[in-house]
């Protein structure tokens, strides 16, 4: 195939791909960042600009993704913070955010380095709508 056929055909690809998802779709989940234009704020602590992730599924409700926030579920009970994190200050006030956030919003914590958490999630090819 030549060069220009390949690139005319995945550019029709690209822009009828939208066009036919959305056709599909029902309601789109909703994603958003704990971040610093958040009104509940980034989450800083791991790193100076780290974020955690908030999303927002039709069925299955809110889940906050703590990405490095939080690294195990005994950190989060205990509020522990590991060593390697730039602010220990930070990390703690950054917890209590997103405690905030489960609180309000009725969300769901998924903690990303746990392991036992992550062995109770479904995994590709089931998924969460």
């Amino acid at each position: 195939m030549r060069r220009r056929a390949f690139v005319a055909g995945m550019t029709a690809s690209v822009v009828a791909w939208p066009l036919s998802a959305n056709a599909q779709s029902q309601t789109p989940p909703l994603i958003g960042f704990l971040g610093a234009a958040s009104p509940e704020g980034y989450t800083p602590g791991h790193t100076p600009g780290h974020q955690s992730l908030v999303v927002k599924l039709p069925k299955t409700g809110e889940v906050v993704l703590s990405g490095d926030a939080v690294h195990f579920k005994s950190n989060w009970e205990n509020r522990g913070v590991p060593s390697n994190n730039v602010s220990k200050e930070q990390t703690l006030a950054s917890m209590e955010r997103i405690a905030d956030t489960l609180s309000k919003d009725k969300a769901q914590l998924w903690i990303n380095h746990d392991k036992a958490q992550r062995d109770g999630l479904k995994m590709s090819p089931e998924f969460y709508d």
